[in-house]
């Protein structure tokens, strides 16, 4: 069976992600988002992220600890030199 593609505008995707989500979902397809004509990521079905952990040898949680841990430093160097600005890289999720 051929994997099948759509291509669509982050813009878009932010509009209709639910419904862009169940398709991935539903269908086993893969999503291309796109800024300004070009790729900047994709939404794969979960499988497909499960089989590219197992090729890695690298588990989602040990990446998402390591991620964690970075952020506890990160947070803690910040209110060490006072910063107290808003606008927070981290918890924003870029």
């Amino acid at each position: 069976m051929k994997t099948e593609y759509r291509i669509t505008p982050l813009s878009t995707f932010r509009r209709d992600s639910g419904r862009l989500t169940e398709w991935v979902r539903h269908s086993g397809g893969r999503l291309w988002l796109t800024k300004h004509g070009k790729a900047v990521a994709a939404v794969i079905p979960m499988f497909q992220c499960e089989r590219l952990e197992t090729w890695e040898s690298v588990s989602l949680a040990e990446k998402r600890r390591q991620m964690e841990e970075g952020y506890a430093r990160w947070k803690a160097v910040k209110a060490l030199s006072g910063d107290t600005a808003e606008r927070d890289f981290w918890d924003r999720g870029i």
